[in-house]
């Protein structure tokens, strides 16, 4: 699925992302019109996209949907030698690092490729990783971690 079907934090855009309701669907001169409640929004504010619920994500207990039930399994994530030796005082760094890329968060679009590097800034850092694809297993390599300038 592409970025704009799902809930992928790599948009190109400011857009926030909200649950809502939706209590009814009426139609005024040849128009649907949804009806939504418990937004967190200004009132005015306009509201742009709608995605389905997706119960791994969205964790609204009274809730129901059947789009994507289970989270999609998380990829193994490497540090080599150096940069775990370098994150020895900064377990929440890697732990966040970890927990970021083991979600896949390259582009919907993008086939594994072993030679695209990407890139992230979480927590004031500059993290680049690559895909490292062998047979059946992918697992990602975690290449730089710097701080922003």
């Amino acid at each position: 699925m592409g970025v704009f079907a799902t809930r992928a934090t790599h948009r190109p855009n400011n857009l926030g992302l909200s649950a809502v309701k939706l209590d009814n669907l009426t139609t005024h001169d040849g128009r649907i019109i949804l009806h939504v409640s418990g937004l967190d929004l200004i009132d005015g504010t306009p509201i742009v996209d709608i995605k389905p619920y997706i119960p791994y994500s969205d964790s609204i207990e009274s809730a129901v949907y059947d789009f994507a039930q289970t989270a999609p399994a998380p990829i193994a994530v490497h540090f080599p030698d150096s940069l775990s030796a370098k994150l020895i005082d900064q377990a929440e760094l890697k732990e966040l690092i970890t927990q970021v890329l083991s979600q896949d968060p390259k582009p919907a679009f993008h086939k594994i490729d072993n030679t695209r590097v990407y890139g992230a800034n979480l927590n004031d850092q500059n993290v680049t990783w690559v895909y490292d694809l062998d047979g059946d297993d992918c697992i990602i390599k975690v290449k730089a971690i710097e701080p922003l300038s």
